[in-house]
Order: structure tokens, then C-alpha cells, then sequence
């Protein structure tokens, strides 16, 4: 039997399709298409409190195209666009999320923009239930949790980072979001969702400490950020897969020379930039190649490219297929999936 859930006394609610609250630390759940003066008020009323006595929020929401939304202050948050696209705007860097991607947040003012329609899910955990999951679950190999600016009261810090979806930390987000969507808000249910997920978190965090021992430097506040700066350039390339990319340009945006971009560029990501940003624009390409809306030298430019048959021979060596043979081949599969 489900367990009776009060309602959130705020004007958003008769505006939404569903909204619980629970006594602090249980957690928050806010479904539905978001009124942007509402999302406001509702945001400044838990940055206004400490980090402390902000609950754990699990949000959900439609986004529409072009339209702008504060972020939840949370030590801890993880985000993804389940459907279309989203820009998150800090301190002058834009970050692109798709529905091939989620990205982990520490504490700080972020703005999402919907780029084209989107539904936008993201988990805000509260400090002291995040706080008391690590405490039980670090080891002295993790150390890198630490949180480097002595100054923050944040008392969880993670490499913030867009990853690809993955087998850790991927199906949690799926799980959560499908509970929430049939309505399955059961709070014992809740907490355990937000305690493997942030088990899941940890593991990728381990997994990144790892990268950051091999990165050759004396300082391991040194490693953490030539790491970091590398994975800025890497999001830069995403935010501008689609524009003439040069290497001083994304050398630039790492805050290293050409030479020592190039050497931990491929040392982290295993591949150039140049291969990385190639890869990347044929999948996108490949991606667009399945939608009958846009034709293939549309598609081309639009990811990137800027010459057909390049793109064509690219496509055909990654992929075994001219575009047009993909093309004819998928649909064909898809029609007799329906036949």
C-alpha cells in the first residue's frame, strides 16, 4: 500500500501534474511543465536557506524552446535532458546535455536554457543525506572527494563532468524518472533510488581519480586541474561540434599551449582532437541520417562538415555504408519491424 503523501502548498502546484513534499531530509519530487516566474519564486526559497536544510529535490520537468530556468542550489545535483536539448550557463561556460548524456554539478548558480523542447530531469541531493552515504562508503583511496577550495562550506565535492550515458549511473536515472512518471512516489522507495544512485556516483568518481593519477605531475592539485581543463575543452568541442573548430581555439579554451593540450588530450580521451571531434560529428551524422526530415547534404553541414564527399568517404570507411546505402538500409528494417 502506498504511503499518503502531503501536498506542496505553492501556486505552481495547480500548474503541474504532480507535486509531494515530505518533512526535511525526505525527498522533494516536481513533475510537469515548469511556469517560469513560479520556478522562481520556488528556487529562491531554498537558495535562500542553507545547504543544509535543503531537501533532496527530484525534478522533472517540460522545458519550452528557447525559454530560461534558474537552478536549484544543491550540493550535490545530477542532470540529463531525457528528450531534446539543454545549454547550462556558469561563469561564462555553456555546457551542452542531450538525451545521450548527464552531467554531475557541485554547488553553484546555474542557468538552463531549452534550446528546442525538452524534458529536463535532475536529482538534487541534500548535504546531509549525501554526507551520510559517503562517510559510510569512502575509502582512504578516495581522498580525491576532498574538496579542494578550503573556503566552501560544500562538504561533498565531485569532478564535474558531462559523461555519456552509461551500465552505472544511467538505469538509476531511468528508474527514478519512470517511478515519478507512474506516480510511484513511495519515500522508502525514493531513499533508496537517491542511495544507489549516489553509490553509482561514487563508483565513477573512482574511476575518474584513477584517470588523474596517471596524468604526469607532481601536485595532485596540479593533476585535478590540467584534468579539468581538458574536459573544458572537450565540452567546448561539443557546444561547437557543429561550427569550424581549430586547435588554438580549443587549446584556448583549456588554458594550455597547442603541444601540452594535443599530449593530455590524447592521453586522457585515448584519441586526438582532431580524430575526437571527427568521430563525433560522423555519429551525429549517423544519427540524423534516421530521420527523414533533412536530407543527407543537409544533415552533413548541419553537423559540421563542410564538404559532402569528405563527409560520404568518412562515413563509409567508419561505417561500411555510403549515407544513402544507411539510410535505405534502416529504413527498410524499421518497415519490416511494421510489417
Amino acid at each position: 500500500m502506498k504511503e499518503k503523501n502531503t501536498s506542496f502548498h505553492c501556486p505552481w502546484v495547480k500548474k503541474i501534474h504532480h507535486a509531494v513534499v515530505h518533512a526535511l531530509p525526505e525527498p522533494i519530487v516536481i513533475q510537469g511543465p515548469p511556469h517560469p516566474e513560479e520556478t522562481k519564486k520556488l528556487f529562491n526559497r531554498f537558495s535562500a536557506a542553507s545547504l543544509a536544510q535543503v531537501p533532496s529535490l527530484i525534478i522533472n520537468t517540460q522545458l519550452k524552446q528557447q525559454s530560461y530556468y534558474p537552478t536549484i542550489l544543491s550540493p550535490l545535483t545530477v542532470g540529463c535532458a531525457v528528450k531534446g536539448r539543454m545549454a547550462l550557463e556558469k561563469s561564462n561556460k555553456r555546457l551542452i546535455l542531450n538525451h545521450k548524456n548527464y552531467r554531475i554539478m557541485n554547488h553553484g548558480n546555474y542557468v538552463t536554457e531549452a534550446i528546442e523542447k525538452s524534458e529536463a530531469l535532475r536529482i538534487c541531493f541534500n548535504g546531509h543525506f549525501a554526507a551520510d552515504v559517503f562517510s559510510s562508503l569512502v575509502s582512504p583511496a578516495d581522498r580525491l572527494l576532498d574538496n579542494p577550495d578550503p573556503s566552501s562550506q560544500t562538504k561533498i565535492w565531485f569532478f564535474e563532468k558531462t559523461h555519456h550515458h552509461d551500465q552505472m549511473v544511467s538505469p538509476l536515472l531511468w528508474k527514478i524518472r519512470e517511478a515519478i512518471q507512474q506516480q510511484e512516489t513511495n519515500i522508502h522507495f525514493l531513499e533508496e533510488g537517491l542511495h544507489q544512485l549516489l553509490e553509482s556516483l561514487l563508483f565513477v568518481h573512482r574511476n575518474i581519480a584513477e584517470e588523474i593519477q596517471h596524468i604526469p605531475a607532481i601536485k595532485k592539485s596540479t593533476r585535478i586541474e590540467l584534468y579539468q581543463r581538458v574536459h573544458h575543452a572537450r565540452e567546448y568541442i561539443e557546444d561547437q561540434l557543429s561550427s569550424p573548430l581549430r586547435l588554438e581555439n580549443i587549446a584556448k579554451a583549456a588554458a594550455l599551449s597547442k603541444h601540452h593540450f594535443l599530449r593530455l588530450f590524447k592521453q586522457l580521451l585515448g584519441e586526438t582532437p582532431y580524430r575526437y571531434i571527427q568521430r563525433r560529428r560522423l555519429e551525429e551524422f549517423r544519427e540524423l541520417l534516421l530521420s527523414e526530415n533533412i536530407s543527407i547534404t543537409g544533415a552533413c553541414y548541419q553537423v559540421g562538415f563542410s564538404d559532402l564527399s569528405d563527409c560520404s568517404r568518412l562515413f563509409k570507411r567508419e561505417y561500411g555504408l555510403s549515407p544513402r546505402k544507411f539510410r535505405e538500409t534502416k529504413h527498410k528494417n524499421i518497415s519490416n519491424k511494421h510489417t
